[in-house]
């Protein structure tokens, strides 16, 4: 898998040690298909996303994503936010 995704390694805003982060298109589709995303429109949505959550971990284990990139645990958004908002070049407040 490593030769596989070396296109996403080369690309301008790749962060070294994100490499755990990378998923193959099967894996995404098992993620995007669980409760967690088809169930946002339920009444009962957010009484119930602790339970879809754990759905959602349960499938990162399935798909053997285990490792600390993936634990919840410890993990601050301070460095994707750090400015205030997220990054990108753009401003789309104009």
């Amino acid at each position: 898998m490593v030769g596989m995704f070396c296109h996403l390694r080369s690309w301008a805003q790749f962060q070294q040690g994100t490499d755990e982060g990378i998923l193959p298109l099967p894996g995404l589709l098992k993620l995007f298909s669980g409760r967690l995303f088809r169930r946002r429109l339920d009444p009962d949505y957010f009484s119930r996303m602790r339970e879809y959550g754990m759905e959602w971990m349960t499938m990162l284990q399935d798909i053997g994503k285990t490792g600390p990139f993936w634990s919840l645990k410890n993990r601050s958004l301070q460095p994707l936010f750090s400015s205030g908002r997220p990054r990108g070049d753009g401003d789309c407040s104009t």
